[in-house]
């Protein structure tokens, strides 16, 4: 499992954007619900499971993109990093680098006690993923593989790759992007 160290030099707490609308709003639900889950009976059920899922997806800050594997990028580099998911189903995946499911069970496992800025402070860096072939999921969350392999950028706002539901999205602005990262 990749390093919580790793994962604060991608996603440092301090960068949390704040000031970007609903973003305090999101955390306080999140929180709240944590909490009101956490102390309650249903804690260890495969309900509370999903609920934590749910609760960490489908917002524009969820799954925030930090990086993309050499095999991803070199992919798309032989298609002029153009990318459509109708063209090639399957192919990419977003992987967290710190597995979902662990956060769940930790999230599980936080005690009660634990403050608002304890739990953004625990979830935020753990939020994150890199993009990649989908043979390599899973692989991402070993540390030596991800050393080897990856590129990295900041994507605090989720300003690039952005939640669309199932998948994130990919146009105009992370193709430049990309073709910036990697100097073509």
């Amino acid at each position: 499992m990749i390093h919580y160290d790793t994962l604060l030099q991608l996603a440092p707490v301090n960068s949390i954007p704040w000031e970007t609308p609903g973003v305090k709003e999101l955390y306080d639900f999140r929180y709240e619900t944590w909490k009101r889950i956490r102390a309650s009976s249903l804690v260890d059920s495969p309900w509370s499971k999903s609920v934590f899922d749910n609760l960490f997806g489908s917002h524009p800050l969820s799954w925030r993109v930090v990086g993309m594997t050499r095999s991803a990028l070199d992919r798309l580099g032989g298609e002029d990093m153009s990318f459509t998911s109708k063209r090639e189903p399957g192919v990419y995946i977003r992987s967290h680098l710190y597995p979902r499911r662990t956060t769940t069970l930790d999230l599980r496992a936080l005690p009660l006690e634990t403050t608002f800025d304890e739990f953004v402070a625990h979830t935020w860096p753990r939020d994150i993923t890199v993009i990649g072939l989908k043979s390599e999921d899973r692989q991402l969350e070993d540390p030596d593989y991800f050393q080897k392999v990856s590129t990295t950028w900041r994507n605090d706002d989720g300003g690039t790759f952005t939640e669309a539901g199932k998948g994130w999205k990919y146009g105009a602005k992370e193709r430049a992007f990309l073709r910036e990262v990697v100097g073509r």
